[in-house]
């Protein structure tokens, strides 16, 4: 009966330990971040543990001795014990040898102890400290503090020999650290999709936030050619009736050409000075200072430009300096959420189903995005379907010219400002079926 009881606290001893390491290292550090923050107690002395490296490595280094030790225990109390009480009960049943029995014995001892021990030790604690982590980890944070202090000095001399043999080759200690790849996120993701905790929309979001450092500038802009700018030389009452015809809040100024922007106009500020002057003489004086990015940056890039500089827009240049387009806080916020629309603005139409079972498409779609509408991706370098249009024919399309891109019958429905910018595609599987 004793002999029991000591093997089942062994076990349980194993069991504490598996599930303080597991938990720990599993746990979100925002939870028990928010559970300190609410006054729990618990939660406030387990963050500094996760903050801090070092104190992590401690603390799961003091579960493997646990481990450990409680398995080696059990080992040799249970052949001590178990083993030596079966001995004789093999002899006389089976008439084995005294050898034959002593082995014989060994291993049955050694099946039983574990069995015992992968499943109530470390199967069935590990699946509860993982979907229990932050439970488990609170609730053996005191005796695992005991633990902390009971083993320190052999806790020293065990990590001060396992650094020295890292050193050895090479290898730095990094320790345990909760550092997720981009891909490990994603993953992430869809598990809390598929657990009820995030919608659809959220998910999308979330991964579109992810592949913001896979877009430029150049994907997102608006081309110059549909950039709304205001000459400085026009006159106020030209630039006010732009203004109030315009659904911008912010427009580009420029001198001579659009080449030459020297600021960008806030509609606010003019209508103040309105208000404060009743005649404003010239815009020169309330214009912002204008921000210049390059076209290759990538949109997260873009957004911490942005809160840097506290603008929200900012005018795209090529590797030569000319201007290319715009880039706007609301473009590159588009990528994450869609498109953001208000009363001032006309709803952009990225596509159109028409009744052949044609596709109207905006000659500004971005290929990748196209991909789905067309069953294919697009091959060349431009980035958008106009750019693929021009690109296959070698020179500007004219308004209601007809080509074959991959199989596919492509109308060129509208031209504007030496681009294109609508075209009507009769897909692949339109054509096949």
């Amino acid at each position: 009966m004793i002999e029991t009881i000591v093997i089942i606290l062994l076990i349980l001893m194993t069991a504490f330990y598996v599930a303080a390491e597991f938990a720990t290292v599993s746990v979100r550090k925002t939870k028990i971040q928010y559970l300190a923050e609410r006054g729990n107690k618990t939660a406030a002395d387990l963050l500094p543990i996760l903050n801090d490296v070092h104190k992590l490595d401690e603390y799961i280094s003091v579960s493997q001795i646990g481990i450990t030790l409680s398995s080696l225990i059990l080992g040799a109390y249970g052949e001590a014990t178990i083993g030596l009480q079966l001995i004789p009960i093999l002899e006389n049943s089976f008439n084995m040898e005294v050898t034959t029995a002593t082995s014989a014995s060994a291993i049955i001892v050694l099946i039983i102890l574990t069995s015992s021990q992968m499943v109530l030790g470390e199967l069935i604690p590990k699946s509860l400290a993982l979907q229990y982590s932050v439970q488990v980890a609170l609730y053996t944070l005191r005796p695992m503090q005991w633990s902390l202090k009971f083993f320190s000095w052999f806790l020293i001399i065990l990590n001060g020999s396992g650094n020295a043999f890292l050193r050895l080759f090479n290898i730095n200690h990094a320790g345990h650290r909760h550092v997720y790849s981009t891909e490990e996120i994603s993953m992430i993701i869809e598990e809390s999709r598929n657990g009820g905790l995030l919608q659809t929309e959220e998910t999308r979001m979330l991964h579109q936030a992810l592949k913001l450092d896979l877009r430029t500038v150049r994907q997102l802009m608006v081309p110059r050619s549909s950039i709304s700018s205001i000459n400085i030389e026009l006159s106020i009452d030209q630039i006010i009736e732009i203004v109030s015809q315009n659904p911008y809040t912010r427009l580009p100024v420029y001198s001579g050409t659009v080449d030459n922007i020297i600021g960008i106009l806030h509609t606010k500020d003019l209508v103040r000075a309105y208000v404060e002057t009743r005649k404003i003489e010239s815009i020169k004086d309330i214009l912002l200072p204008v921000t210049f990015i390059p076209e290759t940056v990538k949109a997260d890039k873009v957004l911490v430009s942005f809160k840097n500089t506290h603008s929200q827009q900012a005018i795209v240049i090529d590797e030569f300096g000319v201007i290319v387009g715009l880039i706007t806080l609301e473009d590159v916020l588009a990528e994450i959420m869609g498109e953001i629309g208000d009363e001032f603005k006309e709803e952009k139409i990225i596509y159109q189903l028409l009744a052949d079972g044609s596709i109207r498409i905006s000659g500004l779609t971005l290929v990748d995005e196209a991909e789905s509408l067309l069953g294919t991706l697009w091959d060349g370098e431009s980035d958008t379907i106009g750019g693929i249009v021009s690109e296959k024919l070698g020179r500007l399309p004219e308004q209601g010219e007809k080509l074959n891109i991959q199989d596919m019958d492509v109308l060129v429905e509208k031209v504007e400002n030496r681009a294109v910018t609508s075209i009507i595609v009769r897909p692949m599987e339109k054509i096949n079926g």
